[in-house]
C-alpha cells in the first residue's frame, strides 16, 4: 500500500501530463494575445496626431498579427 502512494500508475501520470501540456499552450497563447496588445498600446501612446495613429495601428496589426493589408477607418463627425 505504501508502494502505491511512491509509485503512481503511470497511465494516470500521463493523463495529468496532457492536460498540463494544454493548459500550458493555453497560457503562451494568452500571454502571446496580451503581448500584442501591450505592444499596440505602446506604439499607439508613443504618437502625436491621429494620422500617425492610423499608421501605427496598420503597421503593428500587419507585422503581429500577420494580416496582409489593414484599413483604418476616419470618422468625420462635421458630416
Amino acid at each position: 500500500m505504501l508502494k502505491d502512494l511512491f509509485n503512481p500508475d503511470l497511465s494516470s501520470l500521463q493523463k495529468e501530463n496532457k492536460i498540463l501540456q494544454r493548459q500550458l499552450a493555453s497560457l503562451e497563447e494568452k500571454e502571446r494575445h496580451l503581448s500584442v496588445i501591450n505592444g499596440f498600446a505602446t506604439a499607439i501612446l508613443q504618437q502625436h496626431t491621429v494620422e500617425e495613429i492610423a499608421w501605427t495601428i496598420t503597421r503593428e496589426a500587419i507585422s503581429k498579427l500577420g494580416f496582409e493589408d489593414c484599413i483604418v477607418y476616419l470618422l468625420d463627425e462635421g458630416k
